[in-house]
C-alpha cells in the first residue's frame, strides 16, 4: 500500500502548496485594496475606478485558481479512492501485479467510479437541498422565539448529520462495487444496498468513526497562528493535510474489507474484475501409437 499511498499523498501535498501560495498573495492585495486604498480614494475619481476594476481582475484570478485547484483535487481524489480499493482488493485475494499494470488498470477502471460518484453527488445535492427546505421553513415559523428556533436547528442538523452518516454507508460502499465489480452508477447503489443487508451496524461504526478522526485532525489547523513563523505554518498545514488523507486512505481499505465481508455473509463469490489470470502452461508431445514397431 506505501506505493500507492506516497505518491498520491505527495500529489495532494503538492496541491496544497500550489494552492496555498498562488491565492495568499491574492488575499492579501484584495485586503490592502478594499481596507486601505479603496477608503482612502475618493469615489468617482480616475484612482478608484482602477482601483475596482484592480479588485475585479484580483477576483477573476482568485476564482480560476480555485475552480483549476478543485478540478485537480477532485481528479486526484477519485483516483487515490480508485487506487487504494484496486490495492486492497488485490492484497486481499492475494494476487500481485506490477506497478505498470495496476496503473494501468486503475486507470482503465476509473470510468465505473466516475459514474458512481456522479449518482453519488447528485443524491448528496438533494439531500442537502431537502435538509435545507425543512430548516428554514422552521426557523422562519419559530423566528418570533429564538432560543426555540435554535434549539430545533440543532436539533434537526444532529439528525440530518446522523442520518447522512447512515446513508453514506451505501455511497461509499457502491464506489468499492464499481471498482471490483463490472456495475456502476445506480446498478452499484442497488448493489451495494442489497449486500449490505446485515452489516449496517458494522459500516455505521467505521463511519462514525472515520468522522470523528477527521473532524479531529480539522481541529488541528487551529493550532496554526498568524504570528507563527511561514515555515512553521506550512508544515503544521502539510502534517494535517497528509494525516486527514492517511484517515481516507483506511476509509478506502476498512471499506474493501467491508464489502469482503458483506459478500461472505450473503454466500456470494468475489471475483476482482481486470485482476491478472496466471495460467500453467501443459507440455504437449506428439502423441505415439505404441502399438506402432
Amino acid at each position: 500500500m506505501a506505493f500507492v499511498a506516497v505518491p498520491i499523498i505527495s500529489l495532494h501535498t503538492m496541491l496544497y502548496l500550489f494552492n496555498v501560495f498562488s491565492i495568499a498573495p491574492l488575499i492579501t492585495d484584495l485586503i490592502m485594496k478594499q481596507t486601505y486604498q479603496l477608503a482612502q480614494t475618493s469615489p468617482g475619481t480616475p484612482e478608484f475606478t482602477n482601483l475596482l476594476f484592480g479588485m475585479q481582475n484580483d477576483l477573476k484570478i482568485f476564482v480560476a485558481v480555485e475552480w483549476i485547484f478543485l478540478l485537480i483535487s477532485a481528479i486526484t481524489s477519485l483516483f487515490f479512492a480508485v487506487s487504494t480499493t484496486y490495492a486492497s482488493a488485490l492484497i486481499h485475494g492475494g494476487k500481485k501485479i506490477s506497478i505498470k499494470d495496476f496503473v494501468s488498470r486503475t486507470i482503465r477502471s476509473l470510468k465505473r467510479p466516475l459514474v458512481t460518484y456522479f449518482y453519488i453527488t447528485l443524491f448528496v445535492f438533494g439531500y442537502l437541498c431537502l435538509c435545507l427546505a425543512t430548516l428554514l421553513p422552521l426557523v422562519l415559523i419559530l423566528g418570533g422565539d429564538q432560543g426555540t428556533s435554535s434549539v430545533s436547528a440543532i436539533l434537526l442538523s444532529i439528525s440530518a448529520a446522523a442520518f447522512y452518516t447512515y446513508l453514506s454507508i451505501v455511497w461509499n460502499l457502491a464506489l468499492v462495487v464499481s471498482v471490483i465489480e463490472e456495475q456502476f452508477g445506480i446498478e452499484a447503489l442497488g448493489k451495494a444496498a442489497q449486500i449490505v443487508k446485515g452489516m449496517k451496524l458494522q459500516g455505521l461504526i467505521l463511519n462514525l468513526l472515520l468522522t470523528i478522526l477527521s473532524s479531529i485532525l480539522s481541529l488541528c489547523f487551529r493550532l496554526i497562528k498568524s504570528k507563527q513563523p511561514e515555515a512553521t505554518r506550512v508544515v503544521i498545514s502539510l502534517l494535517v493535510v497528509s494525516s486527514i488523507w492517511m484517515v481516507r486512505m483506511f476509509g478506502y481499505t476498512a471499506y474493501t474489507v467491508l464489502y469482503y465481508r458483506c459478500k461472505n455473509v450473503h454466500g456470494e463469490e468475489v471475483e476482482l474484475q481486470d485482476a491478472d489470470m496466471e495460467y500453467t502452461k501443459i507440455p504437449t508431445a506428439p502423441l505415439i501409437n505404441e502399438n506402432i514397431p
